[in-house]
């Protein structure tokens, strides 16, 4: 047997079931047919009907279940037709659909305010930049909200159809026309995204990330995503791919339940020490929150004291090179961990280093110490104990995170071919060391120089004395002082020549990050509202289940189906097919939740069925 079910339609004496050859909601496709003329004949039902798939037979026994069969006789003009006295009708069908799921998430998302605040944040950037160029003059200036509204959705839900590049919409079997009204081409919406790039939104539009509630945790980390070019670029290390090359480096932070508040890209030879005072300065002016977790790249004595300055709480790691053994600190027993790993407190015992502003929980287990440290606000928000926990959770906050977003966020994908060319950054640098070097070994010379002037005079006084011994000794001396003059000369001599060949600074590229931008915000507001729609639809399961957000996009927002929506509901079938038993149960269950969200389609009710089997 399988398991049937029943659609109302919006005549009370009809109702949709699953028949033996036919479902419920290809007998609501023959409904709607039928019932649209007088004189229309069950052949020409199942040539428009072509994923109904039984005899014409078949059709007039159900039509003569429902009332609306013809008369016996060729077809005639003049109504034939007898009709129910209150008859339903499909104000739209689709026999076919794909990405389910993305229907079930876009009607969420219709019910958020993230939408509206992503168009009244263009708007305000666009009036910005009216204002300061009065005489130019693009289509996005004259787009309405709507416009803006569906232009942006297009951007938005693209990752969620495997699409990275904006051309992939020519090709790509995509549901944007069902779940926005249109759909849309490469050609338009890179025109869009050009135009956001001209009026540089991405700064803006980030806004629309910021949290409602400013308080707890941020973690802040960079992600380097690389770029293939011919122009000579500068150069970072992608650590995704583990080589040095060109690219860019988003510097992003996170809230303590993984929601991203912030975004901004540098140029990928900026270490993140050199920027991290500027970037927390407006976390903290934007969002109010001043506790941070950042990796050990930010870790030195300098960077903590700025922090403790600011009255801002740091936690970080010290690296492995500056320290020995558990002695080097002034460290207590404050509690263990599951397995007997002792956690201890304390500053270092050096007295060199008393004025060192970092708080210590080390987490002592087999012999292995984790030094973690902090600040004195962050000691002020928890306690010691727990540092190790909270600093472990960047890697599901943001390190796993981002890893996801690369899967279904595109966020690797590159926006934009244009490029900044500027000094060469890397000569410079390597220039200023040369010179450094060859400055110190000058100072160097002088010095050895005074020397060798000092021993030639002992030489000629020893000589003058008819020292014997000593005159050999100091002799000795000023060979071994004049050898060493003679190499630091000929070391600075070829210092100076590398510089000569170095020649003037030359030029290399960066990347135009403005696209990338409004295109990494679109990424981050995605994954922010995935996150809220999994908690909304695990809240509503009658049932709990152990799923991750990847296994929901998988399992339920890929899956095809179809629907029928009438002037009281909207109704989705999603196709069962090919599902294992544990899988099927696990897909019925995310159904109920959906249902129990109430969620609401053109001001209609959303309802969902399952299509349980396969029909002919």
């Amino acid at each position: 047997m399988h398991n049937a079910h029943t659609i109302s339609s919006t005549n009370p004496t009809i109702e949709f079931t699953d028949g033996l050859k036919i479902s419920a909601e290809q007998k609501a496709v023959v409904w709607s047919l039928a019932k649209h003329s007088n004189f229309v004949t069950s052949r020409s039902i199942l040539e428009q009907a072509d994923t109904v798939s039984v005899t014409v037979r078949h059709i007039n026994r159900i039509r003569m279940e429902w009332g609306c069969n013809r008369k016996k006789g060729r077809p005639r003009t003049t109504s034939a037709v007898n009709q129910p006295a209150n008859p339903g009708s499909l104000v739209r069908m689709g026999s076919n659909i794909t990405h389910f799921g993305v229907h079930m998430f876009g009607a969420w998302m219709d019910e958020q305010t993230a939408f509206r605040d992503v168009t009244d944040l263009l708007l305000g950037a666009i009036q910005d930049f009216v204002a300061s160029h009065p005489n130019d003059s693009f289509p996005l200036i004259c787009h309405g909200e709507e416009t803006l509204i569906r232009l942006f959705k297009a951007l938005f839900f693209a990752p969620l159809f495997g699409i990275g590049k904006l051309i992939e919409y020519d090709y790509k079997e995509n549901a944007l026309r069902t779940i926005i009204g249109r759909g849309y081409q490469s050609s338009t919406l890179n025109q869009y995204l050009a135009q956001l790039e001209r009026i540089d939104a991405g700064p803006k539009l980030m806004k629309a990330l910021l949290p409602a509630k400013s308080n707890g945790i941020c973690y802040i980390d960079g992600h380097m995503i690389a770029f293939w070019t011919r122009t000579s670029m500068h150069k970072g290390k992608i650590t995704m791919l583990g080589r040095i090359m060109a690219g860019s480096q988003a510097v992003v932070a996170h809230t303590e339940d993984g929601y991203a508040i912030w975004a901004e890209y540098f140029t990928p030879d900026t270490r993140l020490p050199q920027i991290i005072l500027e970037y927390c300065e407006r976390i903290v002016s934007l969002t109010g929150i001043d506790l941070f977790v950042i990796d050990r790249e930010v870790n030195s004595v300098g960077m903590a004291a700025e922090f403790t300055k600011r009255g801002w709480g740091l936690l970080s790691m010290l690296d492995r090179n500056e320290y020995k053994e558990l002695s080097d600190w002034d460290a207590e027993l404050i509690g263990q961990f599951e397995g007997g790993v002792e956690v201890y407190q304390g500053r270092f015992s050096d007295d060199r280093k008393k004025d060192d502003p970092r708080i210590f929980s080390l987490v002592v287990s087999e012999g292995k110490i984790l030094p973690f440290w902090g600040t004195a606000k962050f000691k002020e928000s928890g306690e010691v104990l727990q540092w190790p926990r909270v600093y472990s959770r960047r890697t599901e906050v943001q390190e796993n995170r981002f890893k996801h977003m690369i899967n279904h966020g595109a966020l690797n994908v590159n926006f934009g071919i244009k490029k900044i060319i500027g000094p060469d950054r890397h000569q410079q640098r390597a220039l200023e060391v040369l010179q450094e070097s060859a400055e110190g070994l000058s100072q160097k010379i002088g010095r050895k120089t005074e020397k060798l002037v000092d021993q030639e005079t002992k030489v000629a006084e020893s000589k003058t004395k008819g020292h014997t011994k000593r005159l050999v000794q100091r002799e000795k001396c000023l060979q071994e002082m004049q050898a060493d003059l003679k190499t630091a000369v000929d070391l600075k001599e070829k210092k100076e020549e590398e510089i000569r060949q170095a020649g003037p600074v030359g030029e290399r590229g960066d990347r135009d990050c403005r696209k990338q931008t409004v295109m990494t915000m679109r990424t981050l507001l995605l994954e922010n509202m995935l996150l809220s729609f999994m908690s909304a639809l695990m809240q509503s399961l009658a049932t709990p289940l152990d799923l991750c957000l990847d296994s929901v996009l998988e399992l339920f927002f890929k899956r095809g189906g179809s629907y029928y929506e009438t002037p009281s509901e909207v109704m989705f079938f999603v196709n069962m097919e090919g599902l294992s038993k544990q899988k099927t149960e696990v897909m019925n269950t995310l159904i109920e939740g959906i249902n129990q969200m109430g969620l609401l389609r053109n001001g209609k009710p959303v309802r969902i069925r399952a299509r349980s089997r396969s029909r002919p």
